[in-house]
């Protein structure tokens, strides 16, 4: 996501949903997400990195339907790069209203996200509770 980090210059924010099936349906088994859950602990420890969990309570939001990127440059006068995940026909958008769309799509979801430290204390406790 485009803007400055918490912890100064440019960085990643991701939001996350957690998957309410139980355990036994992970793909990969719970020995495979208790370790993707650690990463995205590690991972979101780094200072370019935003790790942020979509509770359930927020319910749907505009911009879920796929996944998309945006790729922000600190050079001046850069263009805002989209990527958007759709299946057999990724999609790139550079800069103008494509880009501002998913910039707004992604503040929409931040804004019902966990904070970084809820998030943390969420996905420490769900790996815990595996």
């Amino acid at each position: 996501m485009k803007g400055a980090h918490p912890g100064g210059g440019t960085g990643t924010n991701t939001a996350a949903r957690p998957s309410p099936r139980p355990p036994r349906d992970f793909v990969g088994g719970v020995d495979v997400m208790r370790k993707q859950l650690e990463h995205l602990a590690v991972v979101g420890q780094r200072r370019n990195v935003s790790v942020r969990v979509l509770p359930f309570s927020a319910g749907a939001q505009l911009g879920m339907g796929c996944g998309f990127s945006i790729l922000s440059f600190a050079d001046p006068g850069a263009m805002d790069v989209v990527y958007v995940q759709v299946p057999r026909q990724p999609l790139w958008r550079e800069g103008g209203e494509g880009a501002a769309e998913h910039d707004e799509l992604f503040e929409g979801i931040a804004q019902h996200a966990l904070s970084e430290s809820d998030s943390r204390t969420f996905i420490d406790s769900l790996s815990e509770g595996l």
